[in-house]
């Protein structure tokens, strides 16, 4: 499986059954969580045999899902080592910058490549399904809950911001404040988890997460690689690529994702989000902040 469109080309022309179609459309779109499950662990998660996994896998082109499965984790090594470079502690990539000899016209260009394609990884690396179903699961939860830590705070703080603006019940789980894990002790399974996480992965997100799955609230993760910390958890993995030149990830690409799931959201509400708007002007419009 050279890329994600390749897996989704085979399930498009393979002949499946309504069951098999099931398989191959959960496969698709879990990738990372497909990567670590054996055939018996897949087959539990969707309530079928092992037979049918294999059959689904023989129907795409492989002799077992073990087959399959063996390329989906080389698919997930190769998008992990592309970004690599990326991963490095602070001093080290401004050391590659001077090694690299970037100034000048020349570093205002690479920055702006680099940026470009970031941007560009928000579509390359999710679906249009997979927006639709974040804001599905954004729309019909009770309580919306967004984390983030370190260099991710700012960009859970702007998202929270911005739903506020669209629905209620919006609370933020951000930043080093000592009552995170009290915010987050009444979350239900008709909640949900926006959890915002790159490199490098604070474990103060862990703890959040687990909490949430105890509660069986959905998990929303947007990360940088499939193979991170917590990719496991999430009901829904966004991946965004950040990387830059300097010594800090880019929130160029994430900011822009946010942005997107917003106004999706939106659009979907309609009327709703109208409404709350249309309360909220009168305020906006007598202290002249927005």
């Amino acid at each position: 499986m050279a890329d994600f469109e390749e897996l989704k080309e085979r399930i498009i022309k393979a002949k499946l059954t309504k069951k098999e179609s099931s398989i191959a459309e959960y496969i698709l779109y879990n990738i990372s969580k497909v990567c670590f499950m054996s055939t018996s662990e897949l087959a539990k998660e969707l309530g079928t045999s092992n037979t049918s996994v294999n059959r689904t896998a023989k129907a795409l082109g492989y002799h077992v899902f073990n087959d399959l499965q063996k390329e989906i984790q080389q698919y997930v090594s190769d998008q992990a080592n592309t970004s690599d470079k990326f991963h490095l502690p602070p001093q080290q990539r401004m050391i590659n910058i001077d090694t690299n000899d970037y100034s000048g016209e020349n570093l205002v260009t690479h920055c702006f490549e680099l940026v470009s394609n970031n941007l560009m990884s928000v579509l390359s690396k999710n679906t249009t399904d997979k927006f639709d179903r974040v804001v599905d699961i954004l729309a019909k939860s009770n309580h919306r809950y967004i984390g983030g830590y370190r260099g991710t705070a700012t960009l859970a703080y702007r998202f929270e911001f911005l739903l506020s603006l669209i629905v209620g019940n919006v609370i933020i789980v951000a930043g080093e404040d000592i009552n995170n894990i009290e915010k987050i002790l009444d979350i239900e399974a008709n909640d949900c988890m926006v959890m915002i996480s790159f490199n490098r992965y604070r474990m103060n997100a862990l703890e959040i997460i687990k909490i949430c799955k105890e509660r069986s609230a959905k998990l929303i993760l947007i990360t940088d690689r499939a193979t991170a910390p917590f990719s496991q958890y999430a009901d829904e993995l966004l991946i965004v690529d950040v990387g830059s030149l300097s010594f800090f990830n880019s929130n160029a690409a994430p900011m822009f994702l946010l942005e997107l799931i917003c106004t999706m959201l939106a659009v979907r509400l309609d009327g709703n989000a109208k409404e709350r708007l249309n309360i909220l002007e009168p305020f906006i419009n007598k202290t002249q902040i927005f």
